[in-house]
């Protein structure tokens, strides 16, 4: 069974114990997820958008911790390339972002309204 998390803070740590789970971010401002390390290979999130609120999900070390994927919005089809470490999205409710880890790289397959603007740090 899934379970589902909302987090308080505008500021959140996603840990390793919230694998599998369904997140959904802060009801009161933008909220900003900080993965775990990527090395723990099979980590997967669920990330849903609850509130037309502003997400973040940042790697947990921005130096050599990346996310690549694809991201399917309004606007058509997009890649996420090399060297991006964090992802922020302008939401609008039921916006679905998953992400999971190989042990070495973050990956991810989006659904969104808005285009997701992709960030290197």
């Amino acid at each position: 069974m899934t379970n589902i998390k909302s987090f308080q803070s505008n500021t959140s740590n996603v840990d390793a114990s919230m694998s599998g789970n369904i997140l959904l971010g802060s009801s009161t401002g933008v909220t900003t997820f900080i993965l775990p390390g990527v090395s723990n290979a099979g980590l997967q999130y669920t990330f849903i958008a609850n509130t037309e609120n502003t997400y973040t999900i940042k790697t947990n070390n921005l130096s050599n911790e990346y996310i690549k994927g694809h991201i399917i919005s309004s606007s058509g089809f997009s890649s996420i390339g090399n060297s991006i470490n964090a992802l922020d999205i302008s939401s609008t409710i039921g916006d679905r972002i998953e992400i999971i880890s190989d042990g070495s790289c973050w990956f991810t397959t989006s659904w969104v309204y808005h285009t997701i603007t992709s960030t290197s740090y």
